[in-house]
């Protein structure tokens, strides 16, 4: 089971790989601002960023670009998981939690400094019996300190469970026949290209929820 676990240790050598991978993905926007003309790469990252930015516009905040560079790194991270012999950083609990934890206690930290007696209400839902408070209080306390561990799980889960599937249907090649090669490979390629969607609609569920979170603490 070494091999099959292998693209999820933190101490391999691909781990530096893929933060510099990343760095490239990050500073290439950069590059193009200084040519003269908008070259095919910059005009096609402004029309996906507009894009982005529609989904999480909000009429009361102006934080729609933060959530746009949260799906673009996450998004380039899970596609980064998938490259061969990469490391899949999203796969881990302590990287999704540390991200959606630092993001979770911006908004609750930002939401009590702009309005602390309305995101304290949110803790009673209305009309509830004046002997069900301090229950409800604590469920709703509970359910929002929960928030950044579900969001990591979730993320976790979903990018495991596509990692392992295709490290085992490629540790297969070595154990069947040759005849069945073709097979296994289609299969494969399949299982690679409904990754690629599962990070997409991962990374977009990821974002979207977080987004949600920052409108609730207006």
């Amino acid at each position: 089971m070494t091999s099959l676990l292998s693209a999820f240790d933190p101490c391999s050598n691909s781990f530096f790989n893929n933060w510099f991978i990343l760095l490239i993905f990050i500073l290439l926007p950069l590059w193009t601002c200084y040519w003269y003309s908008f070259s095919t790469i910059h005009c096609a990252f402004l029309k996906v960023v507009k894009y982005l930015a529609s989904l999480f516009l909000h009429k009361k905040a102006k934080n729609e670009l933060l959530f746009v560079s949260l799906f673009i790194f996450l998004l380039m991270v899970n596609f980064l998981g998938l490259v061969p012999y990469g490391f899949s950083m999203s796969s881990h609990f302590s990287f999704n939690f540390s991200l959606a934890l630092s993001l979770w206690l911006m908004a609750v930290i930002w939401g009590f400094k702009k309005n602390f007696t309305s995101n304290i209400a949110h803790l009673t839902p209305m009309g509830c019996p004046i002997i069900l408070i301090p229950f409800m209080v604590l469920v709703e306390t509970i359910s929002a300190l929960i928030r950044p561990m579900t969001l990591a799980l979730r993320l976790m889960s979903n990018m495991l469970a596509g990692h392992m599937i295709i490290s085992l249907v490629s540790m297969s090649y070595y154990q069947l026949p040759f005849y069945l090669s073709p097979f296994l490979m289609l299969m494969n390629i399949g299982f690679f290209f409904f990754e690629l969607s599962v990070a997409v609609i991962q990374t977009y569920v990821y974002s979207m929820l977080m987004n949600l979170y920052w409108k609730e603490t207006e």
